[in-house]
């Protein structure tokens, strides 16, 4: 059976894991650094700044050996030929003096040269230690505005971590509660219970897929445990992730028959294991179908491309019995995430019907949509003051482009009608 309903999915989350200033940043700032003082020593010891003076030198030692020449020739008896003797003298000279010229232009060059060559590394050094300076300022803001986040995200924790988590959609949860929770506590009493193996978590990105997907299962009683996808492309890198993945279900199931509760293997960004290239196939749709029984398990999967997993899904045959699609919120949802964000930070019997108004206002004129995590952060805490007022809030949303376009949109709903071919309502 699959469920769709118009639901949105909750806040998503973020990391609040400041990292120092990036290595390759000083890398390169001491790899300038280096060159700079390369060149300079290479500089010194060719003494490329002194050759101009050792020809200056050079010039006036030729002007001075052929003046001695000449006085020597001028010295001679009357009647012996002189001039053809200073002709000599005077070619040789400027074919000497010439040269010298030539090697002295070329030296002016050279040097004007390396004098562009060290500027140049001068300027790149000051600006690398300027972006550094920069860096380790922001970083340091950063740190701070994640710290005062934290502060208040924590206001904001429940203390189930379940679905009283997530901010409204109350027919969602519903849906849910009927076809999926009602079998797992059915299961967790001993009592015949029909439990999917798998759930498929799709919609554009920003809607709390993930987030949901771990409410969900904490909301369940079960278990979870997320499987990460090695992000490198290697040789063995689909059938490592198969051999974690039965290693994971092989761990459920003892978990099952010690403690009775059923273990919920997460893995976001499904369709990189499952695309059209993948050689794993028939292993994942093998294990998709019969986990729930073998190991009992049930794998939730996340994607922004629900199209790219091929693997049947729709139909009696579909890998996916239960597909929730994970909409940009609409306006009773808009109001529950600005109400569950802000309650602390406006006054009391605020109005939130013209902030939801202004929302879908921006949403209009653009033709796009905010995601959860856009009203979350950009809007509701962003800025980190503990008291707003709602023209603040205001001015923030019309401060904020929407993440979700109107070609995000339409690519998400033709996966609705490619997928959503059992529609359930509470």
């Amino acid at each position: 059976m699959d469920i769709n309903t118009n639901y949105q999915g909750s806040f998503t989350a973020v990391s609040i894991n400041p990292r120092n200033i990036k290595k390759k940043t000083i890398s390169k700032a001491n790899e300038i650094i280096n060159a700079g003082v390369e060149q300079i020593l290479r500089i010194r010891n060719t003494r490329k700044c002194d050759t101009v003076e050792i020809l200056n030198n050079r010039h006036d030692q030729v002007t001075e050996a052929m003046n001695q020449r000449r006085d020597l020739i001028r010295k001679q008896p009357w009647w012996v030929i002189k001039w053809n003797d200073l002709r000599k003298i005077n070619k040789e000279e400027r074919k000497i003096k010439s040269n010298i010229n030539k090697s002295r232009a070329k030296s002016y060059q050279e040097r004007d040269k390396q004098v562009i060559n060290i500027e140049e590394v001068v300027n790149k050094v000051e600006e690398q230690t300027r972006l550094i300076e920069e860096r380790q300022l922001r970083e340091k803001e950063r740190y701070e505005r994640n710290y005062e986040m934290d502060m208040l995200r924590g206001r904001y924790q429940h203390s189930n971590n379940g679905f009283s988590s997530l901010a409204g959609y109350k027919t969602e949860k519903n849906v849910l509660d009927k076809y999926f929770i009602t079998e797992i506590l059915k299961e967790q009493k001993g009592e015949p219970a029909d439990v999917p193996g798998s759930v498929l978590f799709f919609g554009p990105t920003g809607n709390g897929k993930s987030t949901f997907a771990k409410a969900f299962a904490k909301e369940t009683g079960c278990n979870i445990v997320p499987l990460r996808i090695k992000t490198a492309t290697t040789a063995t890198r689909y059938e490592d992730f198969l051999e974690n993945l039965h290693q994971k279900a092989d761990k459920a199931e003892e978990n099952f028959q010690a403690t009775g509760k059923r273990t919920i293997l997460f893995i976001d960004e499904f369709s990189k294991v499952a695309g059209e290239n993948s050689p794993i196939l028939p292993n994942l749709e093998e294990f998709l179908t019969t986990c729930s029984d073998r190991y009992h398990c049930t794998v939730f999967g996340a994607t922004n491309h629900p199209l790219s997993i091929k693997l049947p899904m729709t139909g009696e045959k579909s890998v996916f019995p239960y597909k929730v699609s994970v909409d940009p919120p609409n306006t009773e949802n808009k109001t529950a995430v600005l109400k569950y964000y802000l309650k602390e930070r406006l006054p009391k019997g605020t109005d939130y019907k013209p902030i939801t108004q202004e929302l879908e206002r921006v949403e209009n004129e653009s033709e796009s949509r905010f995601s959860i995590s856009q009203i979350r952060n950009e809007i509701c805490i962003s800025g980190f003051k503990k008291e707003m007022t709602t023209d603040e809030v205001l001015e923030k949303i019309n401060q904020t482009e929407p993440a979700i376009s109107k070609q995000d949109m339409e690519k998400y709903n033709r996966e609705m009608m490619v997928l959503m071919d059992n529609k359930v309502e509470v």
